[in-house]
């Protein structure tokens, strides 16, 4: 069966995923690659430079400074910046509450923060497997699996059945992680899918909280699901600069240092 020709978001997500992987293309390598014309590469780089993901150059382009590439699962780490930060979001749920946790090495040390915690009578719902795994072995705990179409690397379902699923529901906490975060940006991550996942989480939340570590800030990817006016809680690390903590508490965020 020939393979579904890429539609303009898919193509632009997978051709900043290559530029950033090979640092700079150029236009002729980027029209074979993806198999369109030249002038459709330059209106896709010009998409790209106008969100500040890349920078032209006469033929081509190159990857631009602060912007990362989404890493698979494996090649993250879940280090001890992030299960402090797990820790100290732990001061947020109360017995009995009902949460929502998205993707993501974070989002795994805030779920065996919660299955190593005392509390109790917790109602959880996510779509990531190994935050269900964690949590499944609380049998104190309702723990809710979202299914839909598993992300191959990622560990965790996506697309329209998560989505739909999702708009079952309706939670008390939710609980997000984010690949970049700009003050100005907000909060973005490299892929569309991923993006919208983490939308629907916040839309079904009455609060939401970001765990966000300190290298986190100051870049921006491809994919913007939320701004900052939509977080009520950050969670972060204390190599934050003092600066950055201002300005989000400028945004009305309350912003707990771990």
């Amino acid at each position: 069966m020939a393979e579904r020709p890429l539609n303009i978001t898919e193509r632009r997500e997978r051709m900043l995923t290559l530029i950033l992987a090979r640092s700079s293309c150029s236009v002729a390598e980027l029209a074979q690659e993806f198999d369109v014309t030249s002038a459709t590469i330059r209106s896709d780089l010009a998409h790209l430079e106008q969100e500040r993901l890349v920078t032209r150059t006469h033929g081509g382009v190159v990857a631009r400074a602060g912007v990362d590439r989404e890493k698979l699962l494996a090649e993250r780490g879940e280090d001890a910046v992030k299960a402090r930060i797990a820790q100290k979001a732990l001061e947020l749920v109360a017995n009995g509450d009902s949460l929502s946790i998205d993707t993501g090495t974070t989002a795994i040390a805030f779920a065996r923060a919660l299955a190593q915690s005392s509390l109790t009578g917790l109602k959880v719902i996510s779509s990531d497997l190994t935050v269900l795994s964690l949590l499944e072995t609380r049998d104190d705990f309702e723990t809710i699996a979202i299914g839909g179409r598993v992300r191959p690397g990622f560990h965790f379902a996506c697309g329209g059945i998560t989505l739909e699923a999702l708009d079952h529901f309706s939670v008390e906490k939710c609980f997000v992680s984010t690949t970049c975060i700009d003050i100005r940006e907000g909060l973005t991550t490299p892929n569309v899918d991923t993006a919208q996942l983490k939308a629907k989480y916040l839309s079904i939340g009455h609060s939401s909280t970001l765990l966000v570590d300190s290298t986190k800030f100051g870049r921006v990817s491809f994919s913007k699901f939320a701004s900052l006016d939509q977080i009520d809680h950050v969670v972060v690390d204390d190599g934050v600069k003092p600066a950055i903590i201002q300005e989000l508490r400028r945004h009305k965020c309350d912003v707990l240092i771990s």
